[in-house]
């Protein structure tokens, strides 16, 4: 599968974020710089900031928790 490109920086691709029930709820643009996101119920939000991405172990589960800082 070929993400689509960002409409609004032109320069990353929109990545999938799988909610709870394994559907794509959501898509995120993977330049650090742009944050475009798009949520699955038709709503369309604009972010500016930078996404970061914190590796994490519980239980033996490793999974990635994303956070979101707006710039100052």
């Amino acid at each position: 599968m070929e993400c689509p490109s960002c409409p609004l920086c032109k320069e990353g691709k929109l990545l999938p974020f799988f909610g709870e029930s394994g559907e794509t709820s959501a898509w995120v643009c993977c330049a650090p710089k742009c944050a475009y996101f798009v949520s699955n119920n038709q709503t369309l939000t604009f972010q500016k900031g930078v996404a970061r991405a914190t590796p994490k172990e519980e239980e033996g589960t490793r999974y990635v928790e994303f956070d979101f800082e707006e710039p100052e």
